[in-house]
């Protein structure tokens, strides 16, 4: 499994630098865990392979740039941008930022091909399919609905664990 942390800074050059404002994790060019800077990091060849978006919590340093994101690919979406997340989450992403006043509810726009995004609610506690990922999510305690992350491959003995900064200490 391939992690990278995406960059969220750039310098005049257009070049990453070292200061790291937003969170956005890119597992196998496929998935992304938070999407900080999934609308201003990712290369061409991943913008057309990335489909589904984990979204930890709803802090703007997580969420920055994914509407952005949507709103770029709208046109040449062939399959929906899946917004993975928990249902209070979903809530809080429908309620302050998919509303027609921030950005539209992309979720009830459709392009010529198909519907653009839609989301995919999950469970605490129960493990969970995206891709060729399995993934089970962990409440942390945090100022907002939080969850970390248990990922491992489909077919892997053993899994990495994501934990989204800032999330503070597990829940008990």
């Amino acid at each position: 499994m391939q992690i990278q942390l995406l960059p969220s800074s750039f310098d005049a050059s257009g070049r990453a630098n070292a200061a790291q404002r937003l969170t956005c994790f890119l597992i196998d060019e496929r998935v992304t865990v938070d999407a900080g800077s999934i609308g201003i990091a990712l290369s061409e060849d991943q913008r057309r392979n990335v489909r589904d978006v984990i979204v930890t919590h709803p802090h703007m340093d997580h969420i920055a740039s994914l509407p952005i994101f949507v709103d770029d690919l709208f046109g040449e979406l062939e399959q929906p941008i899946r917004i993975h997340a928990t249902q209070q989450v979903i809530d809080l992403l429908k309620r302050d930022v998919f509303n027609d006043n921030v950005y539209p509810k992309f979720d009830e726009l459709k392009n010529e091909l198909g519907r653009v995004m839609e989301y995919v609610p999950f469970e605490t506690g129960k493990e969970f399919k995206i891709a060729h990922l399995k993934v089970t999510a962990i409440p942390v305690n945090h100022i907002v609905p939080t969850v970390g992350l248990l990922v491992s491959e489909l077919d892997a003995r053993a899994g990495r664990s994501i934990k989204a900064p800032h999330t503070g200490n597990a829940a008990r």
